[in-house]
């Protein structure tokens, strides 16, 4: 018999991961701090739906590193800075991006 999956909307995942896009952090940084392969994280972008515990993931990692710059958490300056202008390419505003991201309920 296989486990039921629960899922959770998505949208502040999205949002949460473009906020820490926003600081400098790429979405291979953040999948190798979530145990998860890139193309996975990267997935999560255009979800509606995600398996709870991942939303769940995400959001606990926010909280960590919301309004931090990525180098000070292993980023190379570079990279971080690639990223952040990538985030800006793509519109995405930190503020706009955080203040709506909520955690997935509980």
């Amino acid at each position: 018999m296989t486990a039921a999956v629960t899922l959770a909307d998505a949208t502040g995942t999205r949002r949460m991961l473009r906020a820490l896009g926003c600081d400098g952090y790429s979405t291979a940084r953040i999948a190798a701090e979530l145990a998860q392969p890139p193309g996975t994280v990267h997935d999560w972008h255009r979800y509606h739906h995600i398996q709870a515990h991942h939303a769940q993931a995400v959001a606990d990692l926010y909280a960590r590193w919301a309004g931090v710059p990525a180098e000070t958490n292993g980023s190379t300056s570079g990279d971080a800075e690639q990223t952040r202008v990538v985030a800006r390419q793509r519109g995405w505003a930190r503020e706009l991006v955080a203040a709506s991201a909520a955690p997935p309920p509980t």
